[in-house]
């Protein structure tokens, strides 16, 4: 799945044999972060996934690559404690995936205008944790790059960087044209965010309900 990713930074002759940070927020099953494992070999990569239905998952995964895999098993928020987290009930929601699409669970609730699958969602309480507070427990000096699926809650994940946003190399993200959940981050939201300190390098055709955006730094341009 990160192979589009791969090939633009790849362009960039950007060194993926460095020592790096990467963050895998919203990971569902940490596949994307045993890509990273091993595109980028001396990566410390950490996982964000609070799905309890998915955790069991992430965990088998990530087995023989904890050496450089650190799952941390807490929703991303732009405050560190408990919130709402509505998982997809995998069993009712109607969707073309096999497992019931557990990827669409969200900080949000679903709006119910969706027309490619329709979620049914359950609600419970997870831990939440801010990315700034996760930099400062694990002393990570910078974070080099950022893969994010997040369901709306992206421009949380981004604001709770503070001010170490401004140092990431490339940033990953889904981003919406069309609300599924209520009150998400929109397209003009999170671009808006990033313009500061990142130009978009991928070609967007902001058509459809959603689509990949990937961000660089300006300070990498030469």
């Amino acid at each position: 799945m990160i192979s589009n990713f791969m090939n633009h930074i790849n362009h960039t002759k950007y060194d993926t044999q460095k020592q790096c940070v990467i963050f895998d927020i919203g990971s569902r099953d940490c596949q994307q972060s045993i890509e990273f494992y091993d595109k980028f070999p001396n990566a410390s990569i950490y996982a964000f996934e609070c799905n309890a239905n998915t955790i069991p998952i992430c965990i088998t995964n990530i087995e023989k690559y904890r050496d450089r895999i650190t799952l941390i098993p807490k929703a991303v928020n732009n405050y560190t404690g408990k919130c709402k987290f509505f998982p997809i009930n995998q069993q009712k929601t109607i969707t073309s995936w096999t497992d019931g699409n557990p990827g669409a669970s969200s900080l949000f609730k679903s709006n119910n205008t969706y027309t490619t699958e329709h979620y049914v969602q359950d609600e419970v309480e997870v831990d939440c944790v801010t990315l700034y507070d996760v930099i400062k427990q694990y002393n990570i000096p910078k974070v080099d790059i950022i893969w994010m699926d997040l369901q709306g809650a992206e421009l949380l994940a981004l604001q709770s960087m503070k001010e170490y946003i401004s140092n990431v190399d490339f940033i990953h993200t889904e981003i919406s044209y069309q609300p599924i959940y209520t009150d998400q981050a929109m397209f003009d939201d999170i671009h808006s965010f990033l313009t500061p300190n990142f130009n978009i390098i991928n070609n967007l055709s902001r058509m459809g309900w959603q689509e990949d955006g990937i961000y660089m730094n300006k300070r990498l341009f030469h």
